[in-house]
């Protein structure tokens, strides 16, 4: 009786989330002006019936979603666990929840709306659902194949061979058919969004289980903080950073391997990816795993100072402009200097060479100069060129050092010839 219980709760777990992925789908692809609305055939929480619950989506210009949850009685304190916040009062007096996002946050708005109707509202399974303003929203395909009643509870592998085996028998109830590679490993897709690559240890009883969360990251320099928390609240696995993506390994012990084990330390892995991956996206940039169109946001180029079209006109005048001056437009700060010079590589649209290599070269040579104050290198005397001076007619040249001179001279700091600047943390 219980595994009857079990592998119902199971199938419905797996209609929850195939709904999500659908509405995720779908609401994305929505047009400006569109309204999509997911409610209750009738009430699940003993709420009059001419009032069940809902949550309406309406695609809004600037690329933002507006979503709006309301109808039933939804306990306060559960609404406000999910993450939504006072409810706004209509004329009517209904309360109703509202959010505004990007629409590229619909993973998480569509299993927030999910959780709010399944878990505050009471309802039991997508069918319950009514769905308008999606056309082309069909009916969840069937539920895998389940396992057979003949599978044995566990299995000790004689060897590496043996122990793919075992686990690809094990894993294909989860999907239509697991992917072996040339090195071995067994690709396993889960569903349209994730697959999970199992690793067999050579000579040892154990596998490794592997799923991206983001790929091809932009923002790695916030990546180890970032780390950090997910391994800290992490309900199963490890978080890396490994060739461009965030990935999260988990090592089973196959000593013996139990089938249905198996599949739920992957169930449980996959829920957790799913847990994270949007939000992580959305942070630190990239693309998730499956995605279709493989796009890489970009950073947001750093804003130019205004000190830069100062620089820029003063050379248009005079291009031999005094680098004391170009540092005392930039208040003589360092690390501003530094910002503006990677700008100004990044600028969008890019800027002409013959304006880019004179401001490039002021800002480096202003740079030098405050970092050498800083330092306390006295500035170098004026070499030729165009903007040495010639001494006053008449003026009597300094005599050249003597020994005592050279002698006093040789305590102080020697001058440098040049100056490494590194731009941002280095990322392993």
């Amino acid at each position: 009786m219980d595994e009857q219980r079990d592998g119902f709760d199971r199938e419905v777990d797996d209609a929850w989330r195939r709904f999500r992925r659908g509405l995720a789908d779908d609401l994305a692809a929505l047009e400006v002006g569109q309204a999509v609305h997911v409610g209750l055939r009738e009430a699940q929480t003993g709420a009059a019936a001419d009032d069940p619950a809902y949550v309406v989506f309406v695609r809004e210009a600037g690329d933002r979603l507006r979503v709006e949850a309301g109808g039933g009685e939804p306990d306060p304190q559960e609404m406000h666990d999910l993450g939504w916040g006072l409810p706004a009062f209509q004329p009517a007096g209904e309360a109703v929840h509202e959010l505004v996002v990007a629409v590229r946050e619909v993973d998480r708005v569509a299993a927030r709306s999910i959780d709010t109707l399944r878990a505050v509202h009471g309802c039991l399974h997508p069918a319950l659902l009514e769905v308008e303003g999606l056309d082309s929203w069909t009916a969840a395909p069937e539920p895998a194949e389940a396992p057979s009643v003949d599978e044995p509870l566990a299995t000790v592998p004689l060897d590496d061979e043996h122990l793919r085996n075992l686990v690809h028998d094990a894993l294909r109830p989860m999907t239509t058919e697991p992917v072996h590679t040339d090195d071995g490993d067994l690709v396993v897709p889960i569903s349209d969004d994730n697959a999970v690559v199992v690793r067999v240890l050579h000579d040892e009883p154990a596998l490794d289980l592997l799923m991206e969360v983001v790929c091809d990251v932009v923002d790695t320099d916030r990546l180890p903080l970032e780390l950090e928390l997910l391994n800290r609240d992490a309900t199963l696995g490890r978080y890396l950073f490994w060739d461009g993506s965030v990935v999260i390994t988990h090592r089973v012990v196959a000593m013996p391997l139990a089938p249905v084990a198996l599949r739920g330390t992957v169930a449980v892995l996959v829920d957790e990816v799913e847990r994270v991956a949007a939000d992580l996206h959305a942070r630190v940039g990239g693309r998730l795993p499956l995605e279709r169109e493989v796009s890489a946001p970009r950073r947001a180029p750093a804003p130019l100072h205004p000190a830069v079209a100062t620089v820029a006109e003063l050379l248009q005048d005079d291009p031999d402009l005094s680098v004391e001056t170009v540092a005392h437009l930039f208040g003589h700060d360092r690390h501003e200097l530094v910002r503006q010079l990677v700008a100004l590589r990044r600028a969008e649209p890019p800027l002409p060479e013959a304006d880019l290599a004179p401001l490039l070269a002021h800002l480096r040579r202003a740079l030098r100069l405050v970092a050498d104050r800083e330092a306390g290198v006295p500035a170098p005397s004026p070499g030729p060129g165009p903007a040495s001076h010639e001494p006053p007619a008449g003026a009597v040249a300094a005599p050249p050092p003597g020994p005592a001179e050279e002698s006093e001279g040789s305590l102080k700091k020697p001058s440098r010839t040049s100056i490494s600047v590194r731009i941002g943390p280095e990322t392993t």
